[in-house]
């Protein structure tokens, strides 16, 4: 019987925790630095560099992706990536549903102890990490 009560305690705790985590992800946005681009110009361009940012915003069933370019003199342009479902698998990790050929198709993200990290395995199977950051916007 006791056994039965200490499991009962032990499930009940699990989903509890699994479902604080969703509940602190919901209507927030996040971003993380993915890239960096500086053109070669033939005069000095102090515009010519471009730092790439990924930016997630969660509700409770989707998330809205985008990407976000902000130049060297502080230009910036936003290029939408789309709306996909996403939801919880296990140990904090997130299934996006995302499109063939997006950024997010080879983007796997977990979100551990009130902080979302991504990590991303390209063609020639070099692994990227990127930690996010809570927006305010």
């Amino acid at each position: 019987m006791n056994k039965l009560i200490v499991s009962a305690f032990m499930l009940m705790s699990f989903l509890m925790h699994a479902q604080k985590n969703k509940n602190s992800i919901i209507n927030k946005t996040f971003i993380a630095k993915t890239g960096s681009v500086c053109e070669e110009t033939p005069d000095d361009n102090s515009c010519a560099g471009t730092e790439i940012y990924l930016v997630l915003h969660f509700t409770r069933k989707f998330v809205s992706a985008e990407e976000k370019q902000i130049s060297s003199c502080g230009e910036e342009t936003t290029s939408p990536i789309g709306v996909f479902a996403w939801k919880w698998k296990k140990a904090g990790k997130l299934d996006i549903m995302s499109n063939e050929g997006t950024f997010l198709q080879n983007l796997s993200l977990q979100y551990h102890n009130g902080e979302l990290t991504g990590k991303e395995i390209n063609e020639i199977k070099k692994i990227s990490k990127y930690h996010f950051r809570e927006s305010i916007n």
